[in-house]
Formats: C-alpha cells, structure tokens, sequence
C-alpha cells in the first residue's frame, strides 16, 4: 500500500471516530451532566472505533493469506 493510500485510509478512519465521539459527547452530556466524564467517554468511544476498524482489517488480511496458502496447496 502506497503512503498516500495509507495516509488517505487514516485520515478517514480517524475523521470517522472523532464524528462517533463527537456525537456521542452530545448524548452523554444530556446524561451525565458532567464534562469531564462525558470527555473520558468520548474518548473511549473514538479509541474503540478506531481501533477495531484497525482489527477488521487486520483479520480481513490474515484471513485472505489462508485462502491464498489454500489454493496454492490445492495445486
């Protein structure tokens, strides 16, 4: 993968966990009524979601090198 691919795909993912936590801050103020519990929340919410849009990806991969050593076997 080339860098600006890399540097595109990050950018994205993380743009993606900021509007999460972003949104997720409103829902938990209404809630907790405190900042900073609501910032610690948020900030557990893009964490989680980037990270395991990192995992899907790294499962994708490991799973597409078993079918790969599969076929290859199978010839």
């Amino acid at each position: 993968m080339s860098l600006s691919v890399w540097m595109i795909k990050t950018l994205g993912d993380l743009f993606i966990a900021s509007f999460a936590g972003f949104l997720t801050f409103w829902l938990y103020l209404d809630f907790t009524g405190s900042a900073e519990m609501t910032g610690i929340l948020c900030a557990s919410v893009s964490m989680s979601g980037y990270l395991g849009g990192k995992a899907i990806d790294i499962f994708t991969a490991a799973w597409e090198r078993v079918i790969s050593n599969r076929s290859e076997g199978m010839k």
